[in-house]
């Protein structure tokens, strides 16, 4: 009745108002096997990401990658460090990848998006069958008319290799076709 006990300890309360950052994704330039390395087209489907997590209070940040809206890869990394992740991708096609940063308050925050495209299949090379073709010599012109279907990204170009020729030859590609000349050096 009346009794003062004395003054507790200080308690520190630190108030995390602010969510944790994901910067926006990047497909690595070691996974990037396009025309640069910098177009987001690849041909492995377990490519390289690097995400970075930036929060102003914890050291580490949780994250979910989702790929066409499902999680593929969980985990958590050291704040401010840029890392690599590896996707699993299970088809080809255009892939759309977002990165949640979940903090140790539970706020979510998620990445810009970043679009890849995945495409492992060669694409189709059909050669005419000639029949009674003429044979070429070297310093004839051979004329090729070469079938090509790929079905992820786009074609410009059809390199060709003919067996004695010092040079390849790069043949226009239009409408599913190679359509060029080549003229043969050499000594058959």
């Amino acid at each position: 009745a009346g009794n003062v006990s004395p003054a507790s300890v200080a308690l520190s309360v630190t108030i995390d108002t602010v969510a944790a950052a994901p910067t926006a994704l990047d497909l690595t330039a070691a996974s990037d096997s396009g025309s640069s390395s910098t177009d987001n087209i690849t041909n492995d489907n377990t490519p390289n990401i690097t995400i970075t997590m930036t929060d102003n209070l914890d050291p580490s940040t949780s994250y979910n990658i989702y790929v066409d809206g499902t999680i593929n890869k969980t985990g958590t990394i050291t704040n401010n460090t840029a890392t690599n992740v590896t996707l699993d991708l299970q088809s080809d096609g255009l892939k759309l990848i977002i990165a949640e940063s979940v903090d140790d308050s539970g706020r979510r925050t998620n990445s810009s998006t970043l679009y890849i495209k995945v495409d492992t299949v060669a694409p189709v090379v059909t050669l005419p069958v000639y029949t009674n073709a003429t044979q070429r010599r070297s310093s004839q012109t051979l004329t090729l008319n070469i079938s090509v279907t790929e079905s992820q990204t786009s074609v410009s170009t059809c390199l060709v290799f003919v067996a004695g020729q010092s040079s390849n030859t790069t043949i226009t590609y239009s409408s599913g076709w190679c359509n060029g000349s080549i003229s043969l050096s050499g000594s058959n």
